[in-house]
């Protein structure tokens, strides 16, 4: 194989003598397949750069040409390319984003239609339900379309809800919270003995339980209880006097 390059480059001579007919060294340095239409690598089943693919040296690696979308669709459909994947993503974005802006009029609602209309994509291609890869420019529009319909369907349909039954919702009850004086309460927590503020922190602020205060403390839980109990009487007591 060494040999065969200078071979083929000197019309199948070699050191003078014809070991090939010119007319076969010439169909072989002849372009069979056009570079635009060569599968990427991991399709034809080539490894590095380099090696051989039915006794012909390919170094497909140094090939450098722009994909179609076609040709993006068929990468994806293959299996799991990533690189195909986000190259889709990089065409599509901006035509899906300019069609949200344009039919939603808010950025926020492009943004979100893109993310949706680009899964929604991928999943297709990746189990092979976009039968015309040629046409996926096409695809993309047909589904920013059924999105954006999808969409407006739902906002219809809670405008609707709201006209029929919103006159029957009940406001939201507004939680009261006992406006506390912070200060105050930690001096008070502070006040109890060690063992009244250790049932205090660990029920209130750790949220542990009667049995693994008692645990802890090396009491029952109804002692715990009972512990609990008066310190809380003793904390009323004290935020009552301050206030």
């Amino acid at each position: 194989m060494a040999r065969t390059g200078p071979l083929m480059l000197h019309d199948g001579t070699w050191n003078g003598t014809q070991v090939i007919s010119k007319a076969w060294a010439k169909r072989l340095l002849s372009v069979v397949t056009p570079v635009t239409q060569i599968p990427p690598p991991h399709a034809t089943g080539w490894r590095t750069r380099g090696e051989s693919y039915r006794g012909v040296v390919i170094a497909y690696e140094s090939m450098e040409f722009e994909l179609s979308d076609a040709q993006v669709a068929r990468r994806i459909g293959w299996g799991d390319d990533r690189e195909a994947e986000a190259d889709l993503c990089r065409r599509m974005a901006p035509r899906i984003r300019l069609y949200g802006l344009r039919h939603l009029s808010d950025a926020h609602a492009a943004e979100d239609l893109v993310q949706q209309v680009l899964i929604t994509t991928l999943e297709a291609l990746r189990a092979g339900r976009v039968r015309e890869p040629e046409k996926l420019a096409s695809f993309v529009l047909g589904m920013c379309r059924m999105t954006v319909l999808d969409l407006r369907r739902g906002a219809r349909r809670k405008e609707q809800l709201l006209e029929r039954f919103g006159t029957n919702l009940l406001p939201a009850a507004e939680s009261w919270m006992p406006c506390l004086d912070r200060d105050q309460l930690t001096r008070c927590v502070q006040r109890l003995t060690e063992r009244d503020r250790s049932v205090i922190v660990m029920t209130f602020y750790d949220e542990k339980t009667s049995a693994d205060v008692g645990s802890f403390l090396g009491v029952s839980e109804a002692h715990v209880r009972v512990i609990r109990h008066r310190a809380i009487h003793q904390l009323r007591a004290c935020m009552e006097v301050a206030g």
